[in-house]
């Protein structure tokens, strides 16, 4: 018989016994507390960022999106738990019954600067069971007060500097101060070695360098490889500063600072002190470093004239003509412990800037992606072109080898002439011209450049030791570094190139502002490009802390007296009347509250909204607008700069319109009605005035194809004469062999309004034209949007290049926000199917998470599968006019589940649906 040892067996099943039933007693916990596994949560973000660096406000808002298998799963509570570095609780905020899960306002104890904070969230889905906590995520905050800097400005220039007031006189506003001045525009090296002798626990450092910085620590590079920092701001008003968590750099011991200076937009070259760049100063940079050791003890590093400075390699750097950088100056070590820094000077305490020190929350200019030339020509003996294949804004990485003092020029351009050499037509004054000299040594030697930034897809190398090859070329793609979150593809593969132009263009024009473009001697943040390209900005790019600071430097600009509003931003120019442009700042403030559903944000600014209605109402006789500044630029059917005449007026109605939803969605009752009566007086005399020939036909103005889209784009067309004015428009396109006359805005406003009123279809065959003047023509060969319809001015431009991304989105894909639940809490899947397509198909990472829409055209029917976000609902509409014959998971549509059948309306089924993935078939209307 087989002995057992009995102690053995019992321990052994006793433990197994309790494990299991432990095990036994946590299910069953978990199914009396109703625990939820059905939602994820994911996605946490600070101010609608991850991992923010440099929170400098006391209640910042707090996002998470959900996502779950289950159709119609949503929220119904939420409970955010907030620590700080130590695990003390900063705010619990128990279970709060609410479905929101954007600008979640956190209300805990006051936060400390230069601190570090965790958070976790867990819901309750529509059962109302909790789920489990996220693990924690992180936030840390810069400067709370301006108080807590007790850093000074260092710098290799004078302790005093004239201040310039740039008024709308450049040539003559101040600039007797200056005009005698030459300002030094070589590179700036700053360098500190601190002695720590305890161990660090955590780090942070907070920095500003103007115009441009490249910070380092021990030798390593703080923050991306390349980027442009900090972001560009009226620096009289504004300062922008960066900060970063160095615990992992620091150490005990010897440990180096070192900053690099770059003129940037501070200290521009003095030919172009006017409109384009205003000089501010010298460049100049401060420093402060907060420590905390192991055991608690603190210290703070400050930069003041200990600090010590040199001239650095980059011998001249401007954002429009390039910049020289000079190797052989380069020296070895700077930012390194042990370097000889004898021959240093001590660095200077300079004159601070005006603006007040803000901590920066847009995302930097840096490189997101990088491109391999297509080819390499040599056109002319020494001569070599590359064609990187696409246009777009940033710069070459070059890798070379040779002699030392061997000097190497780069210029960019965007088009080459029939011999393959460079065409600079479009660069205007900007030279787009970088050197390198080779310090030699034998070894391969890798040169992109520090401080400036060109727009190009053909570069010219001359000065290289041999022959370079393709791979010897990278193409570095600068831009703010706001993640992709749009796709489209579809079975036209003209609409797909236009598409991928338009893409670019508006990734390009992404630099730290909305500017027009990124190649001449401009690079602006002009109102009418960034309204005209936010939309399709926002369905493509993570762009709401991107906007939010542009719309922080327009507010800075406003003229504070009258409620005016600037028509560049940020820029110290001309407060002159230009509804058409200084619009931007109350449409596009809706645009970010329609899609981020930031009621904070919208609230920050609708006051000055409001003012500059007010404002408008004071210029206007009889509720019409004088003739605007500029109008529907580059329009081919308007030969008066500032026309058509109405054009004006229709802005003044939009922003009464804006400003009376916005008092709307704030609860502002009076303001409402207030201002919603003005958008009604003033639409009617806009009717009044523009509408002519009201008995044989309703024509708006001359009758071109701007003044017609207005009205109905705008809803002031009265409704019985809308489809009137819809004939008007389409007999001008049409008379025209469908053909656009429009410039900037009537091309956004023709797209939007036909297919509000049923005629998609006129908008598609525009969209697809090949002839001039179109898109199919304009990008012909090219990979980008143009300045104009001839192809002329600028190839990467804001402007023409707006409307076709917005419209493949919302009218091919039919992905739209609905306004009366904005930040896409409901969406509105609305597709137009053309005849001649076999398949779109493209989603849009919203704030609510991921929404998904494709159509295919299979035997005479169509499917259009969609995705909706866990927590949100959406509007279906079908092009099918009988709901019988629509299925969805092989049932009649109606009788699906998380289904509603709405009913019919203009020849489309609609249904409301639940969150989940839906597949509806139903007959191709275009069969029948």
């Amino acid at each position: 018989m087989k002995k057992y040892n009995l102690n053995k067996w019992f321990c052994t099943n006793i433990a197994l016994f309790i494990s299991v039933v432990n095990g036994l007693l946590l299910i069953s916990n978990s199914v009396l507390a109703g625990e939820s596994n059905l939602l994820k949560i994911n996605n946490l973000r600070c101010e609608n960022l991850s991992d923010l660096q440099s929170l400098d406000r006391q209640f910042p808002g707090f996002g998470w999106v959900l996502e779950s298998k289950e159709r119609g799963q949503k929220q119904t509570a939420y409970q955010i738990i907030v620590t700080d570095s130590e695990g003390n609780l900063m705010w619990n905020s128990e279970k709060i019954d609410s479905s929101e899960s954007s600008y979640v306002k956190y209300a805990g104890k006051l936060l400390k600067s230069s601190s570090d904070y965790y958070w976790k969230v867990r819901v309750w889905d529509k059962d109302d069971k909790p789920g489990k906590y996220t693990t924690r995520a992180h936030f840390a905050t810069a400067f709370m007060d301006q108080k807590d800097w007790k850093a000074h400005w260092i710098g290799r220039g004078p302790l005093k500097e004239p201040v310039v007031r740039w008024g709308t006189n450049y040539e003559t506003a101040d600039l007797e101060l200056i005009k005698d001045m030459e300002p030094d525009y070589q590179s700036t090296l700053l360098r500190k070695e601190v002695v720590l002798n305890k161990q660090v626990k955590s780090a942070k450092i907070h920095v500003c360098g103007l115009g441009l910085y490249e910070l380092y620590i021990n030798g390593s590079k703080i923050g991306k490889t390349r980027e442009h920092v900090p972001l560009k701001t009226d620096y009289s008003k504004q300062v922008l500063y960066n900060s970063y968590d160095i615990t992992n750099t620091l150490g005990k011991g010897s440990n180096v600072i070192g900053i690099m200076l770059g003129n940037g937009w501070f200290n521009p070259q003095k030919k172009y002190w006017d409109w384009r760049m205003q000089w501010w100063g010298s460049p100049k940079a401060i420093v402060q470093v907060e420590i905390t050791y192991k055991g608690g003890s603190t210290a703070t590093i400050i930069s003041d004239q200990s600090w010590k400075t040199s001239p650095g390699p980059v011998l001249n750097s401007c954002i429009y003509d390039g910049e020289e950088y000079d190797a052989t100056l380069e020296q070895e070590g700077w930012d390194k412990k042990g370097f000889n820094d004898a021959d240093w000077k001590n660095a200077n305490l300079v004159q601070a800037p005006a603006g007040k020190l803000v901590a920066q929350l847009a995302p930097s200019i840096t490189v997101v992606e990088t491109i391999e030339p297509k080819s390499v020509k040599e056109v002319k003996p020494g001569v070599f072109v590359f064609d990187m294949g696409q246009n777009f804004a940033g710069w070459a990485r070059i890798s070379c080898k040779g002699n030392r003092g061997t000097k190497i020029q780069l210029r960019h351009a965007e088009n080459i002439n029939e011999d393959g050499t460079l065409n600079i037509e479009t660069l205007g004054y900007a030279k787009n011209t970088d050197t390198y000299v080779l310090k030699g040594g034998g070894s391969t030697e890798v040169y992109e450049p520090h401080f400036t930034s060109h727009g190009f897809q053909y570069l010219e190398v001359t000065g290289y030791p041999g022959k370079p090859a393709v791979e010897d070329v990278i193409g570095c793609v600068a831009n703010s570094d706001c993640p992709t979150i749009g796709n489209f593809e579809c079975s036209n593969e003209l609409v797909n190139h236009i598409y991928h132009c338009t893409f670019w263009t508006h990734r390009s024009l992404m630099q730290g502002l909305p500017v027009d473009c990124v190649q001449r001697g401009e690079r602006l943040g002009w109102g009418a490009d960034a309204m005209l390209m936010a939309e399709g900005t926002i369905y493509n790019f993570d762009a709401s802390q991107f906007y939010a600071k542009w719309f922080a430097d327009l507010e800075l600009h406003r003229d504070g007296e009258t409620g005016n509003l600037p028509i560049i931003s940020p820029w110290n120019g001309s407060m002159e009347s230009y509804p058409a442009w200084s619009s931007a700042y109350v449409i596009m403030n809706w645009y970010s509250y329609l899609y981020y559903g930031d009621k904070q944000l919208l609230a920050r600014h609708y006051d000055n909204m409001k003012s500059y209605v007010d404002y408008l109402q004071t210029k206007s006789s009889g509720n019409i607008q004088p003739r605007d500044g500029s109008g529907d630029w580059k329009s081919l059917a308007v030969a008066v700069r500032g026309g058509p005449l109405l054009i004006s007026t229709a802005f003044y109605y939009y922003d009464a319109k804006v400003v009376a939803e916005s008092a709307k969605a704030l609860g502002k009752t009076k303001d409402a009605e207030k201002y919603g009566q003005l958008a009604e007086e003033i639409a009617q005399a806009f009717n009044n005035v523009f509408q002519t020939n009201k008995r044989i036909g309703f024509k708006y103005g001359e009758n071109t194809q701007c003044e017609s889209a207005a009205p109905l784009f705008l809803g002031i067309a009265p409704e019985n004469t809308q489809s009137t004015v819809v004939k008007n428009l389409i007999d001008d396109i049409e008379a025209h062999d469908v053909h656009l006359t429009t410039g900037f805005y009537g091309v956004k406003w023709v797209m939007e309004a036909l297919p509000v009123y049923g005629r998609a279809d006129i908008a598609y065959q525009l969209l697809t034209q090949k002839t001039y003047p179109s898109w199919g023509d304009m990008t012909k060969g090219r990979t980008t949007v143009s300045e104009t319809w001839e192809g002329t001015g600028t190839n990467n431009h804001g402007g023409l290049g707006g409307a076709p991304n917005p419209w493949i989105f919302k009218t091919l894909l039919g992905i739209n926000p609905d306004p009366e639940n904005p930040g896409f809490k409901r969406i509105i899947i609305n597709p137009y199917i053309p005849d001649d397509m076999t398949y779109a198909k493209g989603s849009t990472r919203t704030i609510k998470g991921l929404v998904e829409s494709s159509w295919v055209k299979e035997n005479g029917k169509v499917v259009l599968t969609v995705s909706i976000p866990a927590n949100t609902t959406a509007l279906i509409c079908l092009p099918c006019a009988d709901p019988a014959n629509v299925e969805e998971g092989n049932n009649n549509a109606g009788m699906a589940p998380g289904v509603s059948y709405l009913g019919v309306e203009n020849n489309k089924v609609n249904y409301e649906i639940e969150s989940g993935q839906y597949q509806f078939i139903f007959n191709d209307i275009n069969e029948n």
